[in-house]
């Protein structure tokens, strides 16, 4: 079948097939493949491509990779929050990166991969929590897209309510620089 062609000169017509033969749709992505993989790997991506840098510790980590290149991970481990149950019922996303050579919509394609791994592996787990956080351009997009919903943490509803531009300690929690709230974002299993 074909989508498009054109004459040239001397009736030479190139044709170009109306969809990709293979994999890849009408507009390639790369082959991106999920699986477990330890705290180091992860963190030597996070290390290169990751604002908050590795992460210290981990319950467990995902990675996907474009052929042997790690191109996106994700770190979980318990809630640092301590309202949070810590009885291993929730598992926290701590780290997520994506480079752009994971492709178009790897984000959201990890996402239920993970899901259903953290289902699959880790049955106790009921409930998965995250953060993200606005003053770093992360508009919770990717929770929203997969379902998650935004419980706002007390920082959260205090900034809210207040109308001002840091909550109480203006915004600085033990830190040389001042942080926003970050938005929590929680989804059942």
């Amino acid at each position: 079948m074909v989508a498009n062609s054109h004459s040239c000169a001397g009736d030479v017509v190139d044709a170009y097939p109306l969809f990709q033969v293979g994999r890849g749709g009408s507009t390639p992505t790369p082959a991106l493949l999920f699986e477990k993989v330890g705290l180091r790997l992860a963190n030597e991506l996070l290390s290169q491509s990751h604002y908050l840098g590795p992460s210290v510790n981990s319950k467990v980590c995902y990675g996907g990779f474009v052929g042997t290149q790690l191109v996106c991970c994700q770190v979980w481990r318990s809630p640092a929050a301590r309202m949070l149950p810590q009885d291993g019922s929730w598992l926290e996303l701590c780290r997520w990166c994506l480079t752009p050579a994971a492709g178009k919509n790897s984000g959201s394609k990890m996402m239920r991969w993970v899901r259903s791994q953290i289902a699959r592996d880790m049955p106790k787990v009921e409930v998965l929590v995250s953060y993200s956080d606005p003053f770093h351009g992360h508009t919770g997009a990717l929770y929203r897209a997969s379902g998650w919903i935004n419980r706002p943490t007390h920082h959260e509803d205090r900034w809210k309510k207040n109308g001002v531009g840091y909550p109480s300690g203006h915004g600085n929690w033990g830190t040389a620089k001042k942080q926003s709230p970050k938005q929590r974002w929680c989804i059942e299993i």
